[in-house]
């Protein structure tokens, strides 16, 4: 009678008479964590107080948790007796591992009174943390982008990294170590380094790297809070060659607030985005356009732009294929018209009256992505979006209206971050820890559809000390063509693992898409959207039957996606990627 749902709970029952304590005991650890491929739980117990063996007899056994004896570990009894003085004992658990994936199992080893909980993590379950091939140690956050050959950008707070100084930018090799070709220049925000900072822990820092955009060419678009770079003034944005040298061709640039996101056009140009109202002394104020020089583009002229009474800043810039820019962040008005958190805006940075979003997003938009066919998704901490409910997260079509085959998963706070992955689903990050009604922390995949994708569980995710989120930017989520995506943060766990800011987790198979086909001269363009790092063959047919190869699609850079052509004489040809496992 209004007791509330069934519940179940498991119960271990000890028997009040076997005899519990001569002498005292305590775990040296716990709750204790293993891996399932580990084989055997090891677990040490030791003379509690003062460290005195004394006189010990005490049982000891395991229980049956979610984790089954017999099946997923091998049940152990017997009896403790006088160890040599301050040694103590080791229990060995012989764990068992299990054919098909499935969630972290729990069993408990009960020694005299003292009873602690041993979690079997399942390593084939997809992501699940993945060990080894990297190791990386730095002072403070990270973020990064997967490169095509297999090494990693990061940047973010820290003052060196894997032992060598670096301030906040590095490239690392396969195996975690610091590339040395790679040698960015000394970043600073003061006017010289400072001891003792640079650290999570500290909360300060020589420099802040806040994004990086790779350039086709090879060279970096870096924002972030700094003001002297190799000695010099250099303030907030600049250019970097391949190697990390500063690309002194890109101007010299005065901007009086933080550059919240950075996008780089077709044509070369660049748009930055941020809580600045002035660029080099003109009033520009939260959305400038440059030449790629980083001189200010006079033709990209806003009418007003974004304003409200109370804070603006510009989160998220995308581009539709008909040049339109899509617009996110912080704002009441643009060009004086009433539209909230979202807009779109033409090529000339004028507001773009036809899009049909009415009334705009009802919270902060963190994140805008444009499909492949320009529809639209768009994460943020609000709860509606039009005229439509649609908490977090929403899909929209090309023109602004919603996208009726799309409902949010209902997540219980903010998404930072959406990523279209090639097959349709969706990668989301942010400050979450459940979805509708099921536990995911910070980070979770959703079908096309909306739904959850139950198969993905990264289990309880970061460990992020209070008041501070697991803050996953879009170059914090990695992915790479065998299976493995990057998560990087202000974390020193992942599902109770050691992952000091890195973790490596279980992607599964990545399906690559072949999009766009448009006849150019002399044969045919297509878009491949895959992995970094990804190199498919490619096969042509005129009737379905026989089939030719016909190239090759690569993703060599830090791009998901790739534009490549196909020499061909033939106006009816159909194409189809090879991939491992088709």
């Amino acid at each position: 009678h209004g007791l509330g749902p069934i519940a179940t709970a498991e119960v271990a029952l000890f028997d009040p008479g076997t005899p519990t304590s001569q002498g005292e005991v305590e775990f040296a650890g716990g709750p204790l964590v293993f891996a399932e491929s580990a084989g055997e739980a090891r677990i040490r117990v030791r003379p509690s107080g003062d460290g005195a063996a004394g006189s010990v007899v005490l049982p000891y056994f395991t229980v049956a948790g979610s984790a089954r004896s017999g099946t997923d570990f091998l049940p152990v009894s017997g009896t403790l007796t006088n160890s040599v003085p301050g040694e103590g004992w080791e229990l060995l658990v012989p764990l068992l591992p299990q054919p098909e994936p499935g969630p972290d199992r729990s069993f408990f080893v009960v020694v005299g009174t003292r009873t602690n909980t041993v979690t079997v993590l399942d390593e084939q379950r997809l992501g699940s943390l993945k060990s080894g091939e990297r190791a990386v140690t730095a002072d403070g956050g990270l973020n990064c982008r997967l490169r095509g050959d297999g090494q990693l950008l990061v940047w973010g707070n820290f003052s060196a990294i894997g032992g060598v100084p670096r301030t906040g930018l590095a490239l690392l090799n396969r195996d975690g170590s610091v590339d040395e070709s790679f040698r960015p220049p000394e970043i600073l925000l003061g006017h010289r380094r400072m001891a003792g900072i640079g650290t999570t822990e500290s909360q300060a820092t020589n420099a802040l790297i806040s994004l990086v955009r790779p350039l086709p060419d090879g060279r970096l678009l870096v924002a972030g809070e700094f003001s002297r770079v190799n000695g010099a003034v250099r303030r907030t944005l600049m250019r970097l060659q391949p190697d990390g040298a500063v690309d002194e061709s890109f101007g010299l640039l005065d901007i009086n607030g933080a550059v919240k996101e950075v996008l780089v056009q077709p044509d070369g140009r660049i748009l930055v985005g941020g809580a600045f109202t002035r660029f080099n002394g003109e009033l520009r104020a939260y959305l400038v356009r440059l030449h790629p020089d980083g001189s200010l583009d006079p033709s990209f002229q806003p009418k007003g732009g974004p304003t409200s009474e109370f804070v603006v800043a510009i989160l998220s810039l995308a581009q539709q294929s008909d040049g339109r820019i899509l617009m996110g962040g912080l704002f009441r008005k643009v060009d004086g018209a009433a539209i909230t958190n979202l807009a779109r805006l033409n090529v000339d940075g004028t507001l773009d009256t036809t899009f049909r979003l009415v009334r705009g997003a009802s919270g902060p938009v963190t994140s805008v992505r444009v499909l492949a066919d320009d529809r639209l998704l768009v994460a943020g901490f609000f709860d509606s979006i039009g005229t439509r409910n649609s908490p977090r997260i929403a899909r929209l079509l090309a023109d602004g209206t919603a996208d009726p085959t799309f409902r949010s998963p209902s997540p219980d706070a903010e998404i930072r971050e959406v990523h279209a992955l090639p097959d349709g689903r969706m990668l989301i990050s942010g400050r979450f820890t459940k979805l509708g009604n099921v536990a995911r922390r910070s980070l979770a995949i959703i079908n096309a559809d909306g739904s959850l994708d139950l198969s993905f569980d990264a289990g309880d995710g970061p460990e992020v000390a209070p008041g501070i989120a697991a803050a996953f930017a879009s170059e914090c989520l990695a992915p790479s063509p065998n299976g493995t995506l990057w998560v990087t943060g202000e974390f020193g766990q992942f599902n109770r693992q050691t992952a000091q800011g890195l973790a490596r987790l279980n992607l599964g198979e990545m399906t690559p898409r072949l999009r766009s086909p448009r006849r150019v001269e002399g044969g045919m363009a297509m878009t491949l959207h895959g992995l970094p790092g990804g190199h498919y063959p490619l096969e042509a047919s005129d009737d379905l039957e026989h089939w030719q190869p016909a190239g090759e699609g690569r993703l060599e850079g830090f791009d998901l996606q790739a534009d490549f052509a196909v020499p061909t004489t033939e106006s009816g040809r159909f194409f189809r990627l090879l991939t491992p496992n088709p």
